[in-house]
């Protein structure tokens, strides 16, 4: 569709003024179902768990009173002294990009670049952080950039990311292709689990949401706390998750599926839903229960639920785990990409993410039990120096 009015810019530079653009935001993210590019999302991310010294640098697009785009930036200038833009909720989860109106994509383009272009602080460098290989955002800001200093693309690295379609069929059908070992093994260990008086089910109010979130917090400290700690949950990543539950629970957007026992949860897993997309964020379970594989149960009911609200595809995350191999065999790839505008303080940008592509390089050469350990020393110097950082704001880091 094609607008016919002016385009005009708005840096957003205070949290506050994104009231004005909110329900209109949210409805760019419903329409391309990216369920991380939520107002709801990543303005809780700001709020909670955004890296100290960030800059709030926000464009939203508008053609007449339409918001025809928004690009989610913040800035933060590296020790280097290149100021780095990047998306809101960066490091905290995947496919974080631009949005635009269907058809508009290249226009807000070239609003967005002009508009970095001539920033009183211009990027040094853009990073995409885990955008699906099919955005489109890279190319064309490098296509709108100046002709004075045009944008260099590097794609950095990537990750294989699971995710299954359920448009076109039902549940049952979708179950009885798998094969009959998987479906036997499913259904024997939930009828174990409910002799036990295992219940199943997901959060719907928000008097349930606190105690829930708390529980997905434990449990995903329970997997991770013997092999250096969570990369996710970090500082503020707890409260994010409250605020973003709250504007989203009623919405049906924000589901958090569980397997009590006894009234204490065993197992519990986070999803994030926006227009026909739902993707799962996070979970954990408690490691007494797993040999009924309590995940797998969870991830089945969630994606049960899909096919029943119509959704058209589940995103099982990133990192092509064997067990997410299981419920299915398509793959995309999602990308981190560099784009640095060629001029002066080029040479200096890439410099400066040199330390950062030799630690993805090692770490791509490293046994999974050699990272666990390398990571279980970092956390215990971290705890050593946490009293000397106590008013750092942690920054969430997936890479």
């Amino acid at each position: 569709m094609r607008g016919s009015g002016r385009m005009d810019v708005n840096v957003i530079d205070d949290e506050r003024d994104f009231a004005s653009v909110w329900p209109s935001w949210d409805g760019l993210a419903m329409a391309s179902s990216e369920p991380y590019c939520s107002p709801a999302w990543m303005a809780a991310w700001w709020r909670h768990a955004r890296p100290r010294g960030a800059k709030l640098r926000t464009i939203a697009v508008h053609e007449g009173d339409r918001l025809t785009g928004i690009a989610p930036f913040f800035a933060r200038r590296t020790v280097a002294g290149v100021m780095r833009y990047r998306f809101l909720g960066a490091g905290c989860s995947p496919r974080v990009d631009m949005l635009a109106a269907r058809g508009r994509e290249s226009a807000v383009a070239s609003a967005v670049a002009t508009c970095l272009d001539n920033m009183r602080s211009p990027p040094g460098s853009l990073l995409f952080d885990g955008v699906r290989e099919s955005s489109p955002w890279p190319a064309l800001l490098s296509a709108s950039w100046s002709s004075d200093h045009p944008l260099n693309l590097s794609s950095e690295f990537g990750w294989d990311a699971p995710f299954l379609v359920t448009a076109g069929g039902g549940f049952d059908g979708w179950l009885a292709a798998k094969s009959s070992n998987f479906r036997q093994s499913l259904r024997r260990k939930r009828r174990h689990l409910e002799r036990q008086g295992a219940t199943f089910g997901r959060v719907t109010t928000e008097a349930e949401l606190e105690p829930a979130l708390d529980d997905l917090a434990r449990l995903h400290r329970l997997r991770w706390d013997d092999r250096g700690g969570s990369r996710v949950l970090v500082r503020g990543v707890e409260q994010m998750l409250r605020d973003a539950g709250r504007d989203l629970l009623g919405l049906g957007r924000f589901d958090i599926w569980r397997i009590e026992v006894d009234g204490r949860c065993i197992s519990s897993h986070l999803f994030l839903t926006a227009g026909h997309e739902t993707a799962y964020w996070l979970g954990g379970f408690d490691p007494a229960w797993a040999r009924y594989q309590p995940s797998m149960l969870a991830l089945v009911d969630a994606i049960e639920h899909a096919f029943d609200d119509h959704l058209a595809r589940v995103d099982l995350g990133t990192g092509a785990q064997p067990y997410k191999l299981r419920f299915t065999d398509d793959v995309e790839s999602i990308r981190w990409i560099n784009a640095i505008p060629k001029g002066s303080m080029g040479p200096l940008a890439r410099a400066d993410l040199a330390p950062r592509r030799a630690r993805v390089a090692v770490a791509q050469r490293l046994s999974p039990k050699t990272k666990q350990q390398i990571r279980a020393t970092v956390t215990r110097v971290r705890s050593l120096l946490r009293p000397f950082h106590a008013g750092e704001s942690g920054q969430p880091n997936l890479e």
